[in-house]
């Protein structure tokens, strides 16, 4: 168990890391998590999965609290705007919520899967 925590964590790290300079940081972070997992596909399939959940609660916390901060037409905050200035924001995140779950979750866990495999290889 303590040994998975530790890829989970690794993963997550360079997951929340790397995702400001690479496009595909998910996939970094899972593969790094499932190399660090061990040979085992399927722990490093798992090992993906929650480095990826974790990251994205992570990103998530992250890019609401930047959105509230610098963009508070989103929070309903500004005054006298119409409310369907915040009906485009709440549609920005529901657009945006599964969206972030499949790219980041899906790629982090495909990346634990492909980590796990490498490590298998070499």
């Amino acid at each position: 168990m303590r040994d998975t925590a530790t890829a989970v964590l690794v993963g997550t790290l360079v997951t929340v890391a790397a995702a400001p300079l690479l496009p595909c940081a998910p996939l970094l972070g899972g593969g790094v998590g499932g190399y660090v997992a061990g040979t085992d596909r399927t722990s490093g399939f798992q090992v993906g999965l929650l480095a990826g959940l974790v990251a994205f609660v992570l990103l998530g916390a992250l890019a609401i609290t930047l959105t509230s901060v610098f963009f508070p037409v989103f929070t309903g905050a500004v005054l006298g705007l119409p409310s369907f200035v915040e009906g485009i924001g709440l549609a920005a995140v529901v657009t945006a919520v599964p969206f972030g779950v499949f790219y980041i979750v899906g790629l982090s866990t495909l990346g634990g899967w492909v980590g796990a495999c490498v490590r298998g290889r070499f």
